[in-house]
């Protein structure tokens, strides 16, 4: 059986004394895990002392997670069994060390994916490791706040109007998106000024590919524009975003969340809660100005073209 690893590792300003009792008390997972928030009404059942779940979901799967052994505030290790959508048994491992402003936690998994499904190992790990950072992150906040600044609302039905657009077009690693986004929309903003082009519309980014395998993303971000420019420098470009029905997963909260609405809208089309329309990618339209909303209250629309 194909051996899979997964790691991930995030800083927290808070001490590993603070930090360990949302790990280690299973209790407290439904607060920052990024599986449970991806079906809020998964059926979970929890040991009476907090060391072990069991969840039952139409969307997540099936399975269940153990503590085997813990140093606090060190180290916990548990047993992680999936029962859908394939059977696999994994050892999760949580390590906090201190640091000169809080602690540091590196979530862990060592497993194997069954004979069949070979070929998932790299997908399948990449997708993981996106996993635990969304979930990292939200223990950061959780830790650090006592809240996670991230909700999302389906919308199932939503007629898209379509619009013409200048932009940029780039494949980056996925660690870098959010960087390369910000210099992106920045040249946009710097050339259309000076050309005196104003949008007609809030920005946007359309997401082509994910490829886990190579940890790499293509995106095309930009302004829509009422009139296509009769000319653009080499490093923009003009296209049409076309009308269509859309699947929309509403988000509010900062764009470190967005992947939870991504993800919620991924893995439902992935189970056919709605017919999306093979080859046409999903995009996002930013409804705030960041610069302007508290980052708390911005609000993203994931559009995700449907029959």
């Amino acid at each position: 059986m194909p051996k899979t690893h997964v790691s991930r590792t995030i800083e927290i300003e808070k001490s590993a004394a603070e930090v360990f009792p949302l790990l280690s008390d299973f209790k407290n997972w439904p607060r920052w895990s990024p599986w449970i928030m991806i079906e809020p009404e998964v059926k979970l059942t929890f040991a009476p002392d907090g060391s072990a779940y069991c969840w039952d979901g139409e969307v997540i799967g099936a399975g269940s997670i153990e503590r085997i052994s813990e140093e606090a505030p060190g180290k916990l290790i548990c047993t992680l069994n999936i029962l859908k959508p394939w059977k696999s048994t994994s050892d999760v491992t949580f390590s906090l060390e201190e640091t000169d402003t809080g602690c540091s936690v590196t979530w862990t998994m060592d497993g194997a994916l069954p004979l069949p499904l070979f070929w998932m190992k790299s997908m399948m790990e990449g997708m993981v490791g996106m996993d635990y950072q969304r979930g990292l992150m939200m223990l950061k906040d959780l830790a650090e706040t006592g809240t996670v600044p991230s909700s999302s609302t389906i919308i199932e039905h939503e007629a898209f109007e379509g619009f013409r657009y200048i932009g940029v077009g780039k494949i980056c690693p996925i660690a870098e998106v959010g960087p390369e986004m910000e210099k992106d929309f920045a040249r946009i903003i710097s050339w259309s000024e000076e050309q005196g082009i104003q949008p007609s519309g809030p920005p946007f980014s359309i997401y082509h590919d994910w490829n886990m395998s190579k940890g790499t993303c293509r995106y095309t971000l930009g302004y829509p524009v009422a009139e296509t420019p009769a000319s653009l420098p080499k490093d923009l470009l003009s296209g049409e975003l076309k009308a269509c029905d859309t699947y929309v997963v509403e988000h509010v909260g900062p764009f470190r969340h967005l992947g939870n609405a991504w993800s919620i809208a991924m893995i439902h089309a992935r189970n056919k809660r709605f017919p999306a329309i093979k080859g046409r990618p999903s995009f996002e339209i930013y409804a705030c100005d960041p610069r302007t909303t508290p980052e708390n209250e911005t609000v993203t629309r994931i559009h995700t073209p449907r029959k």
